[in-house]
């Protein structure tokens, strides 16, 4: 029984890997069924990788925003001072 205000247990088939359709366009599809030939691999495991390679994309440029920030706001004086000579 399911108390009212708690949400349901989630199935177990949840818990594990999710599949999902991708719509590509024919163009981009072409071109990845000519890739995954070539690279002897499969379509998914060349759409894995290339989202693996956006997400550390997006965390070291995440990594970069945040160290200059705190050097920004470490050295703001110098900077300052540097900016008025």
């Amino acid at each position: 029984m399911v108390q009212m205000g708690t949400d349901p247990p989630v199935p177990f088939r949840y818990h594990s890997d999710m599949a999902m359709n991708l719509r590509l366009p024919d163009e981009l599809d072409a071109q990845l069924d000519e890739l995954a030939a070539a690279e002897h691999t499969s379509k998914s495991a060349l759409v894995l990788r290339g989202v693996k390679m956006v997400l550390e994309s997006a965390h070291r440029q995440a990594a970069r925003e945040q160290t200059l920030a705190a050097v920004l706001a470490e050295d703001a004086s110098l900077l300052r001072r540097l900016a008025d000579a």
